[in-house]
Parts: structure tokens; C-alpha cells; sequence
């Protein structure tokens, strides 16, 4: 399925647990094979959290801002305890996806670049803290670079020096830059899923104007775009490997390549062999370091020209494939709608079994719409999917990786709605995120002023709430954790019911 899909679907520590990722950055550096593998998750919107650059209407920006950055630091302390290594990021977000957009995810690096730097800043600031790497992904949305360029899908492919290509390399050379010399990074990617784009008719799927986003290319025109930014990066960073964002080539990658759907004989949907799948595996990598695919549970099942009494293992053939060529493999993705089930056990054997180098769950304390709903089908957090956060956690100890010792009992909480200085006239939820290390609080208390509104035992943390009644003057919401352990952790936010107009200013 095509990445905006499948995005909208699903879409002080110790130092030993610090130099883990360290010690495999620089064994990518040098071109050696790395001795351990490393677990992570995705974490697609750690950037946007940091700048919080589209608060809903009407809301208190500096408000929606530190709800956003307590949320994120939340997620990583979580990441920190379950012993996750890394985070996959899209660093420069999402948006646009059309022509003339007013705001978007890079208008701040647009027309303040000093405040979206100090944005991320803060950002490295805190997975430094707390141990955790990042692999940055530069192009997650192809449509997004060529909205901001005014050019279209196939042009910010093909020519180098279109206007939105020029914006990718200014980017590149900007992030890299600033942040080459942290040890933060582990690794970077090029984008996220760009193969699920080549060799279809995109236009004819997407374009209902004759000024329209996409216009198709081949894979051949991708490895180009590919070799070109590799250079880019490189140029920027020799020290550090590079990796796609592919997913698993389509079942019929190899057949497409010589016959794209928008050719004029249509498209050859037959299904690669075995040989067929590592040949297109291997060439569409070939500008990389590190090969990328993407698992998810509809891969078991596709088809192929092996017998049919074969099973396809994706991780495995993957893993041979870059063995075969003395290339490290990064499982950039691989989730369950359905949680804990088969499919991820096997998953997890199968990166124990075959050494994967990285793998990265998706999708860790996923809030993409609003702070207070999770993306529930794939979201991985405390509380939500506990028996996945065992199975990673597990995982880790197979592959020699430990998580970091219990140095605090303290639970963790951040009252995500309403925000702070919100003006309250209807009935409304109370909300918060809450976690006891990897595991769900015993219990999230809301209190108005100090006394006890409503005490939840399990997540989802909310309460309605109606101001009807309560006058028209300033309240204190707080949300309060109580881990089982008995120790307890409050946010909270000070609002205003029923058309007050008192003076408010978010509390740290």
C-alpha cells in the first residue's frame, strides 16, 4: 500500500546501556560487521512534538507546546526503560501533500530557522539524556519537498536541480551539519517507503487536475535520486552509514521494473521468484549501506512463483540477501494491528535467529491527530500493549542487549486535555497519558482544585467533564499517577470555565 496508506492506517542512565548504540556507530563507520543487534521503535512524530507548530484553533500555543514536549519526554523515558536503543524519526515531518499550503511541518524552518533549531536542539537534548539514537529520515512524504518546490513528484526525482530538490539538499546540509558531531546519531535514511511509489501509475491513481502532485518514475529514475543523495549525505558526514526506507519490494517488484503499469503494454503483475526478489532487493539497495525492509503480517502471505507449498519468510530471505553482499539489515518496520499475535513472535525469532542488525517496532506512543487519542491499532505504549513491550524486552535479552536497571519508582504522567488555558463552556473529557516504567499505572486521579474529581484504573485516562455549574472563574486540573508501588506524579494545567477572561499563562 503507498506510504500516506499505511501511514494514516497505523498510519542519567548507565554507561555501558550509552555505549551499545555508540559502539555500533562505529562499526558502521569503519565498514566492519557489527557484533549486536540493536532494537528500537519508530517514533514519527518526535519531531513534530518538539515544535508543536499547529495547535488546535483556538488553543494556547505555548500551552500545546509544552503538553506536546512533556508527551515526548515521556515516550523516551518509556523507550529508556524498556531498553530500546533508538528511535526512526522523520525529521523534517510530514506535511504538505499539495501545492500552496499556508502552514505546514517545515514553515518554522522556513521563516525562522533560529527557532526551529532551537526546537530540535531540545529534541537531541533529551534522547542524549536518556541514551536513546536516532535514525533521522529526511523524505517520509515524496509529495512533501515537491509541494514546497511547486514542482511535481517526478521532477523532485529526476533532476537534481529542481526547486525542491535544492530544498532537500539545503535541509540535508543544514541537519547534518548541526548535529553530525552528537552522538546521538546512529545512522540516516534517505526516506520512508519511496519503492512502493516506482513503476506505478500514481498519476492516474491521484490526479484529478491537470496541475497535480505526482507524475510517475521508474525505479531506475529512484536509484538515481538514490545514488545523488547518498552523495549528498556523505559528503556531509562520511562517517556514518546510510540506509533507504524501503519497504519489501512489492511481490512483483522485478516484473514492474521492466514493465511499469504506466508503460504502454500495462503492468507485468506477475510474481518474482526467489531469484527475481534477491536480485531487485540487492539492486534497489545498491547505493546503501544498511538494507531496509518494511514486515508487516499481509508479507507471510504474498505471492511469489516458489512453490506453493513454500512459506515466504520475508526477514529471512532479506537477511540472506544482505549477508550475501556483506550488508547490514534494518527491519525499519514491523507491527500488528492485532498486538501480541504469531506473527510478531515469529518476527522477533526471526531477528534473533538471523542477527538482524536494527529493527524498529512500529509505532511507539503514537499520537498523530491530537494529544489525547493514540493511533490504538498499531500504538506500543504502557498500559496499551504491555505484552508487546514484554516480547521486545524479551528480545533483547536473546540477543545479549539488557535494559537499563530500575533507577526510580517514580511513575510518569502528563494531563493532555484540556490544555493549559483552555476556556471550557462544554461538556469535555479530562485526559492524560500515564505510565509506571513499561507497565500500566495501578491508577490516574483528575482533582479540580486540589480535590478528588474521578479516579481511573485503566487506560484509556479520562473522565468527562462538565463545567456546568462551576461558575464562571479559573480551575486547576490535575492529573495524578499513583504507580504501584504507591509513589505518585502530577501534571497539571490551570483553565477557564464559562467565559472567565482572567489572565492565563501555561505552568511549567
Amino acid at each position: 500500500m503507498s506510504t500516506l496508506q499505511r501511514l494514516l492506517l497505523r498510519h542519567g542512565i548507565n554507561s555501558l546501556r550509552a555505549l551499545l548504540p555508540l559502539s555500533l556507530t562505529a562499526l558502521i563507520a569503519v565498514g566492519a560487521a557489527a557484533s549486536a543487534a540493536a532494537l528500537g521503535a519508530n517514533k514519527f512524530d518526535l519531531m513534530l512534538d518538539y515544535l508543536a507548530s499547529s495547535p488546535p484553533v483556538g488553543a494556547n500555543a505555548e500551552g500545546y507546546r509544552r503538553v506536546r514536549q512533556a508527551m515526548a519526554r515521556k515516550a523516551i523515558a518509556d523507550a529508556r526503560d524498556a531498553g530500546l536503543a533508538f528511535f526512526r524519526v522523520a525529521v523534517t515531518g510530514y506535511s504538505p501533500v499539495e501545492f500552496d499550503a499556508k502552514q505546514h511541518d517545515l514553515t518554522l524552518w522556513q521563516s525562522d530557522p533560529p527557532q526551529f533549531w532551537t526546537a530540535l536542539d531540545a529534541m537531541f537534548d533529551d534522547l542524549d539524556a536518556a541514551g536513546i539514537r536516532l535514525v533521522p529520515s529526511f523524505v517520509w512524504n515524496i509529495t512533501q519537498f515537491p509541494s514546497l518546490g511547486n514542482d511535481n513528484v517526478a521532477m523532485f526525482v529526476r533532476d537534481p536541480n529542481s526547486a525542491s530538490r535544492r530544498l532537500l539538499a539545503q535541509f540535508i546540509r543544514d541537519f547534518i551539519g548541526r548535529y553530525k558531531d552528537r552522538p546521538t546519531m546512529l545512522f540516516y535514511e534517505m526516506g520512508n517507503e519511496m519503492n512502493l511509489a516506482a513503476d506505478l501509475d500514481e498519476r492516474a491513481r491521484n490526479c484529478q487536475h491537470e496541475r497535480c502532485i505526482w507524475e510517475n518514475f521508474t525505479t531506475g529514475d529512484m536509484t538515481r535520486f538514490a545514488r545523488e543523495t547518498v552523495a549528498l549525505i556523505k559528503s556531509s558526514d562520511p562517517s556514518r552509514g546510510v540506509t533507504s526506507g524501503y519497504s519489501l519490494p512489492r511481490p512483483a517488484a522485478a516484473h514492474l521494473e521492466h514493465r511499469p503499469q504506466f508503460s504502454a503494454a500495462g503492468a507485468d503483475w506477475r510474481p518474482d521468484t526467489a531469484g527475481e526478489f534477491d536480485r531487485y532487493l540487492i539492486a534497489a539497495n545498491e547505493p546503501f549501506d544498511i538494507i531496509s525492509i518494511h514486515v508487516y503480517p499481509e508479507d507471510e502471505t504474498r505471492p511469489s512463483a516458489s512453490p506453493s507449498d513454500e512459506r515466504f519468510d520475508p526477514v529471512a530471505a532479506a537477511a540472506k540477501v544482505a549477508r550475501s553482499i556483506g550488508k547490514r539489515l534494518f527491519i525499519g518496520e514491523f507491527g500488528d494491528p492485532g498486538g501480541a499475535t504469531p506473527f510478531m513472535s515469529h518476527v522477533m525469532d526471526d531477528i534473533v535467529r538471523e542477527r538482524v542488525d536494527f529493527s524498529a517496532i512500529w509505532v511507539w506512543e503514537f499520537y498523530q491527530m491530537s494529544t489525547h487519542t493514540p493511533v490504538v491499532r498499531f500504538n506500543v505504549e504502557p498500559g496499551y500493549s504491555d505484552d508487546i513491550i514484554r516480547s521486545l524486552m524479551a528480545t533483547e535479552r536473546r540477543i545479549g542487549v539488557a535494559a537499563p536497571p530500575d533507577i526510580t519508582a517514580a511513575p510518569r504522567v502528563v494531563l493532555t486535555w484540556p490544555l493549559p488555558c483552555a476556556e471550557i463552556d462544554r461538556p469535555i473529557d479530562l485526559a492524560a497519558v500515564a505510565s509506571d516504567r513499561t507497565n500500566a499505572v495501578r491508577q490516574v486521579d483528575f482533582l479540580i482544585d486540589g480535590q478528588l474529581f474521578a479516579a481511573v484504573s485503566g487506560p484509556p485516562y479520562r473522565t468527562p467533564f462538565d463545567p456546568v455549574g462551576r461558575g464562571s472563574r479559573t480551575v486547576e486540573i490535575e492529573a495524578r499517577a499513583i504507580a504501584a508501588s504507591g509513589t505518585t506524579a502530577a501534571s497539571h494545567s490551570t483553565v477557564r470555565l464559562n467565559g472567565d477572561k482572567s489572565r492565563c499563562e501555561p505552568s511549567d
